[in-house]
């Protein structure tokens, strides 16, 4: 006489253990959007303490770090920087431009006039 083995419990303790750590997985997001911080594989796998070989096998935890990952670096980069730069901080940076040109200029013609004497008191030892 065969028995039938009875893996209901088993099948159902590893539905609720991959329940549970997709629930840790998403938290771990949650937490590092939350602090400002880097998403991507290592960040999460670290923060999740989860294995990177975990995220990457499950399709629906990669493509959102893949799609918040991409997100970050779109609004990190430098060409988007400047496209947020309004006319008032231009305006602003240009006058600390401006003034710090005068500044120069200023100064390149006090050390013109200094060279000048010194050329002069030269000539006059000769």
């Amino acid at each position: 006489m065969k028995h039938k083995r009875n893996t209901d419990a088993v099948v159902a303790f590893a539905k609720q253990k991959k329940k549970e750590t997709a629930e840790k997985v998403d938290q771990a997001i949650k937490q590092l959007i939350s602090q400002k911080e880097r998403i991507n594989f290592n960040t999460v796998a670290t923060a999740a303490e989860v294995s990177k070989s975990y995220l990457y096998n499950q399709p629906e935890i990669r493509n959102r770090i893949e799609i918040i990952r991409q997100k970050q670096q779109e609004v990190t980069s430098p060409k988007n920087i400047k496209r947020n730069m309004n006319d008032e901080s231009k305006d602003s940076l240009i006058q600390v431009f401006q003034e710090r040109i005068r500044d120069l200029e200023k100064e390149n013609k006090q050390l013109k006039e200094e060279i000048k004497k010194v050329n002069g008191k030269l000539y006059e030892s000769f």
